[in-house]
């Protein structure tokens, strides 16, 4: 039954797939843990072939930070930084394993398919052991490329000062954005080459000292 259940989900979208699965770890929980990875969602955005590496350190006590922060995925945590704390020791003595940003964590002390139990886990264990994928360079630009994209969009799709006026009309395919103070820092950040077009609107205030 939840070999089916798996086989299903491969045919559905991937909301319903991912929630699927997430119903399948509770029905079939122990048939899970025997067998393999119940998904494979980490591998869909790759392109290239992806190394696996294990990583193991202990902290200091149960306080003590990991010392990463992660991004939740449907069946994997992502790195999202790497900082001071446990893992610290790890990176010194194996620079080559050496945790890092867009690492993909799929098992955390053999617990897999389930990104919010590896969190708890990683929160609460005092010895923590990672199966990691470590994504090829060309796959990192490719992933960076649409993180950064995405973070455009949603700077574009900040709303503007109230009575900012809409300009000149653009053509369709236009590649012209309209910045302004509330997006235009953001934009910058992620878009640092761009070329400026300052459209001035004065209010009736200004106008009234205009020469």
């Amino acid at each position: 039954y939840c070999r089916v259940l798996e086989d299903v989900a491969r045919n559905l979208p991937r909301g319903w797939r991912q929630a699927l699965r997430q119903f399948n770890l509770l029905l079939c929980q122990k048939e899970t843990t025997k067998n393999s990875l119940v998904s494979e969602d980490y591998l869909e955005d790759l392109e290239h072939p992806a190394s696996f590496f294990r990583v193991e350190f202990k902290k200091k006590d149960l306080h003590e930070k990991v010392g990463f922060d992660v991004i939740l995925r449907s069946d994997y945590l992502e790195v999202e930084k790497v900082h001071e704390g446990s893992v610290a020791e790890w990176n010194a003595l194996k620079p080559l394993k050496a945790l890092q940003r867009r690492d993909r964590l799929i098992e955390v002390n053999r617990i897999i398919g389930n990104s919010s139990k590896m969190v708890e886990e990683l929160k609460h264990s005092a010895t923590v052991r990672l199966l990691v994928i470590r994504v090829s360079e060309q796959d990192r630009r490719e992933l960076d490329r649409k993180t950064a994209e995405k973070d455009l969009q949603k700077a574009l799709a900040l709303p503007g000062p109230r009575n900012l006026l809409a300009g000149i009309p653009e053509p369709g395919n236009s590649k012209v954005v309209t910045l302004h103070a509330r997006n235009v820092e953001q934009f910058l950040a992620i878009q640092p080459i761009t070329v400026l077009m300052v459209y001035a609107h004065w209010c009736a205030d200004s106008q009234a000292f205009a020469p």
